[in-house]
């Protein structure tokens, strides 16, 4: 149902941040540009489902606990 409402790889991010990763390893996990994960990350900040943390140059994506509560765990 989430795929239907946030579009697959939107409903897909979530999941896949169970560990803090890079923009670039997430568009490699779900076959997507760098471009589009960016894109889709805004999104699930802005709603509260995703964090972000820069140490250094990079920045390092995780799912916060709302959105661990809403998968289930």
């Amino acid at each position: 149902m989430a795929a239907g409402l946030l579009g697959p790889t939107r409903a897909a991010l979530p999941t896949a941040l169970a560990e803090p990763l890079t923009t670039p390893a997430l568009a490699s996990r779900l076959g997507v540009t760098p471009s589009a994960v960016s894109q889709r990350l805004g999104a699930l900040r802005n709603a509260g489902l995703v964090s972000t943390q820069r140490p250094g140059r990079g920045a390092l994506h995780l799912r916060t606990e709302r959105a661990t509560v809403l998968l289930g765990g």
